[in-house]
């Protein structure tokens, strides 16, 4: 007959495999909630499938998180149906930015992971189906960052169906020695540093009865919260009694204060390893170093000159200091060198405003990449001669972002597949608006991180109808601001 712990760990063990067996990817969508801080995780970005991944891996669970329903892939109460209107799914970047992925549904139908996208970071190719206002199926193949997650937007009219997803349930393990039957009930996730998740489950005895009557001995114990850690194996899992008070800020129940004073001596020694790591660690020696642009000689010519502060190779703590202590050597040398004073006239000329868009769709959806160049024209030049000039102009968008600064015209900025190319793009507009960006500002390259943005496509001016037919989406007005004037003869 195994000990009370024996029982304890295969119960949670059994009951950890069949939920995750049974619920797939909506597992992802339970509650969880922090160890080292107060309050609810995000459970699509701080726990997410890796965190899950772990502890089914731990305890030997088989888990398919693949071909999952709706409920799965959004958060718990989103709206997935309405009957006289519509909505869209958006994808929600890191930063809280929000783009429609598949737009104008009646229902949201499946979310199938198609696995990794290949985009050179961790990213997942989706399948994303659903049913349009017409009653068409509708569908689309979209490539998101890990770090994105999907909800719904309703558009109009009003909800009728949301994916309020229900609870696994409870799972009754009967122990093989004896016969003692146990329930085990999941409470919520643990989630410690770095993302490590453990289980909460309430663990009590089954009101199973002899067929003479009597409860079967070894199943007569009081209720229990069994802490189920995230690495498996070993000496098994935490357990304390089961007494419920009122629960925290936030709705955070009330056995998470207890767990934390329980695993008190667990957490603390992670977080002093995670300490002795960095501080043992080395920081790179850097040269600071400021350089003169105004200075001159006893005969007047210009002269360079410099303050520089040169930090070796030290302890994590001692680079503090050695930082901290040449602030005051670089703010005197700020001090005692002239300052420049640079004189920059206010741009002139009329905006043009030249909208394009990519010969296939994007990588995000099921539309076309839309980038806009704008400029100001400094020949005065009609938007018919504009429009002319860009009419059959071809080029390739991505992630080097592209700038001319400092001329007449102000500044000029472009997303292109490199420097060249976007180099190329500029000095098209400059052709058109007077402007020899070689001979005339500075140029300027960067990028970004963030792969929301920098997204390729072949680009090319676009077109729209209107009631005179087919014009070219360019616009040129006096100022930043007000309606657009497209005085553009209809294409043919």
């Amino acid at each position: 007959m195994g000990t009370a712990q024996e029982k304890f760990d295969a119960a949670a063990n059994q009951a950890l495999c069949e939920m995750l067996s049974s619920v797939g990817g909506g597992a992802a969508s339970y509650a969880a909630w922090g160890l080292l801080t107060p309050g609810p995780f995000d459970e699509w970005a701080a726990l997410g499938v890796a965190g899950l991944s772990g502890l089914a891996y731990a305890y030997g669970c088989q888990w398919d998180t693949t071909g999952a329903g709706e409920e799965s892939a959004l958060p718990q109460g989103s709206c997935i149906e309405t009957l006289d209107g519509d909505l869209d799914v958006i994808s929600v970047t890191e930063s809280g930015f929000k783009y429609a992925v598949l737009a104008g549904l009646r229902a949201v139908g499946n979310f199938n992971s198609q696995g990794d996208g290949n985009c050179g970071y961790p990213c997942t190719r989706w399948e994303i189906t659903g049913t349009g206002t017409d009653g068409n199926p509708k569908s689309t193949i979209v490539v998101t960052p890990d770090t994105e997650h999907f909800e719904t937007r309703l558009n109009s009219g009003t909800c009728s169906k949301t994916n309020d997803v229900q609870g696994p349930g409870t799972t009754t393990y009967t122990d093989p020695d004896d016969g003692c039957q146990i329930n085990v009930t999941f409470q919520g996730y643990a989630v410690g540093e770095g993302g490590t998740t453990g289980a909460a489950w309430k663990i009590e005895p089954a009101p199973v009865l002899r067929a003479g009557g009597g409860i079967i001995g070894g199943c007569t114990f009081a209720p229990v919260l069994y802490y189920q850690p995230p690495g498996g194996g070993g000496g098994g899992g935490t357990y304390i009694p089961w007494n419920p008070g009122p629960d925290g800020p936030g709705g955070e129940p009330w056995w998470m204060d207890i767990l934390r004073a329980t695993l008190g001596g667990v957490v603390g020694a992670a977080v002093k390893a995670l300490l002795d790591e960095i501080l043992q660690g080395s920081v790179g020696g850097k040269v600071y170093r400021i350089t003169s642009v105004c200075e001159t000689d006893s005969q007047g010519e210009p002269i360079s000159q410099s303050v520089e502060v040169d930090i070796p190779t030290l302890p994590w703590d001692e680079a503090i200091i050695y930082r901290l202590d040449a602030l005051e050597h670089i703010m005197q040398g700020l001090k005692d060198f002239k300052q420049p004073i640079c004189s920059r006239s206010k741009p002139v000329g009329d905006f043009v405003t030249v909208h394009f868009e990519s010969d296939e769709p994007s990588i995000a959806g099921e539309r076309p990449l839309r980038k806009y160049l704008r400029y100001r024209d400094q020949m005065a030049s009609d938007l018919a001669a504009h429009a002319a000039h860009w009419e059959n102009f071809v080029w390739e968008a991505g992630p080097a972002i592209v700038i001319h600064k400092n001329a007449p015209w102000g500044i000029v900025k472009v997303w292109a597949s490199d420097a060249d190319e976007g180099k190329r793009v500029i000095r098209h507009a400059g052709t058109i608006s007077g402007v020899n960006v070689d001979a005339e500002g500075e140029w300027l390259i960067t990028s970004s991180d963030d792969p929301r943005y920098g997204r390729t496509g072949t680009m090319r001016l676009g077109r729209r109808k209107s009631g005179q037919g087919m014009v070219l989406t360019i616009s040129k007005r006096g100022g930043p601001d007000g309606l657009p004037i497209v005085p553009v003869d209809p294409l043919p």
